[in-house]
């Protein structure tokens, strides 16, 4: 069931009289493992990893299951893996290491434009730090903040709805 506090397309979906309160269930557009949520008028299939790893390894690991580490290329999306995230780090799907100072979105190769960095990146970030080439964010802080990529931190998994 998508979680409906952040699922709200009503299509496909089943009415529940609930004592005098409409419910909704809705049929999960994502694989096993997996939860639902609506940002920025499209669907995202996500997914917190259980244990800590490098960037390295949380991209490898998701790229074996189909998808890639999350992207939070929006404030509102920020927001929402934020409090997902619980109080944990958590990598983000965006790094530079192939070029300094120029991140590249791990979903689809695009670089972070400047209104992004603005928007997204806390006070004074990114610092371009040595050796600091991926990003994370430190919930409940609301922002990104170049790291270190052999730091170990949790990481969510974003694949597309029906994959």
């Amino acid at each position: 069931m998508c979680r409906s506090m952040f699922w709200n397309q009503t299509n496909d979906a089943q009415q529940i009289d609930a004592g005098g309160s409409d419910l909704y269930l809705f049929k999960n557009p994502c694989r096993l493992g997996y939860s639902a949520y609506q940002v920025d008028n499209t669907t995202s299939c996500l997914k917190l990893s259980t244990k800590r790893s490098t960037y390295r390894k949380a991209r490898s690991d998701c790229q074996a299951d189909g998808g890639h580490t999350a992207s939070t290329k929006t404030p509102e999306k920020l927001a929402l893996l934020v409090k997902l995230a619980q109080g944990v780090y958590f990598w983000v799907g965006m790094d530079d290491r192939k070029k300094n100072k120029e991140f590249v979105w791990q979903d689809d190769g695009s670089v972070l434009t400047p209104l992004q960095t603005q928007q997204l990146f806390m006070p004074g970030e990114p610092s371009h730090l040595t050796d600091q080439d991926c990003v994370s964010v430190k919930a409940p802080e609301t922002g990104l903040n170049d790291r270190k990529c052999n730091l170990f931190m949790n990481s969510f998994c974003e694949i597309q709805p029906g994959c």
